[in-house]
């Protein structure tokens, strides 16, 4: 009785100890990955709730910057204002009335095109977003390993992070030995399986298909990640949910994050849906193994 109370115990107000796999097909960037996630700086506790499925066509960016990119949409809606038509005119022009058209819309349809000129065409990243070489939530002190000494993996790596208040084990595994993935699998109480976005169609069939296998062994109740990796200097699709990959596939712990592991941009928002629902779900697997 003891030895129940003591496990309940640990599970609920111990430090989480976390088992997390991160595979994908070779040259996909895994190891990057893992690399930019040993300097990324994350949120020492779990949000209260966790993120959703983040659905923005182009990788999420920092906090700040979205809130001046909101402020500065507002002012030039403000700027525009004298621009507006009489009601008598708008009438003539968009074919409504004057009551109809309230403020509101008008303020969406300048939003809107607004947002249009500022932003990449729906679905496509464009060539100058990919040449941003800033850094992301970078831990302070720290600095990422260079490019050119990342090295392909040659069975696995191992790292070791706290991510919102979890001691997280990484295991890197190679893309040549995925027949040893699945040894991996009892084990992994989080998976992230990293997609190479790339205008190649055989390397997007090569990746679905084994992407197709992973999903059908790994338990429905293990959160899933699907890190959608931007690593070419060319314009490429950017998928807007889970159901790109999988499209006879759903499940409520399985989410879609697009960004860089060389820059950093959308790694730790993608950590930080991803970590805090595999804690959530671990108690509840160790809360149902202690009642059989």
């Amino acid at each position: 009785m003891f030895s129940l109370a003591s496990g309940l115990y640990k599970n609920y107000f111990g430090t989480p100890q976390l088992n997390v796999l991160l595979i994908g097909c070779e040259s996909v960037g895994k190891t990057t990955l893992l690399e930019r996630l040993k300097v990324t700086e994350f949120s020492p506790r779990p949000h209260p709730k966790p993120k959703s499925v983040t659905r923005n066509l182009s990788c999420p960016g920092p906090g700040r910057y979205s809130r001046a990119k909101e402020n500065q949409e507002e002012e030039m809606i403000k700027e525009s204002s004298s621009e507006r038509v009489q009601p008598s005119q708008r009438w003539m022009v968009v074919g409504l009335d004057s009551e109809s058209h309230n403020e509101e819309t008008m303020k969406n349809e300048k939003l809107q095109e607004i947002r249009s000129k500022s932003h990449p065409e729906e679905g496509v990243v464009a060539p100058e977003f990919l040449a941003d070489n800033g850094e992301y939530n970078l831990r302070k002190g720290q600095s990422m390993l260079p490019a050119d000494k990342i090295r392909p993996t040659m069975g696995q790596n191992l790292a070791k992070i706290d991510i919102s208040g979890a001691k997280c084990h990484v295991f890197d595994i190679s893309g040549k030995f995925q027949d040893l993935w699945e040894r991996y699998y009892p084990d992994a109480e989080a998976v992230i399986f990293c997609w190479r976005l790339s205008s190649s169609d055989d390397m997007h069939e090569q990746q679905r298909q084994v992407l197709e296998k992973v999903r059908e062994k790994i338990p429905d109740d293990v959160p899933f990640l699907i890190w959608g990796h931007i690593m070419e200097d060319v314009s490429v699709e950017i998928p807007s949910s889970t159901q790109y990959f999988l499209p006879n596939y759903h499940s409520n712990v399985m989410q879609l994050y697009c960004g860089s592991a060389k820059s950093g941009r959308g790694v730790r928002e993608a950590m930080e849906w991803l970590i805090p629902v595999a804690q959530q779900h671990a108690k509840l697997r160790a809360v149902a193994s202690a009642k059989e």
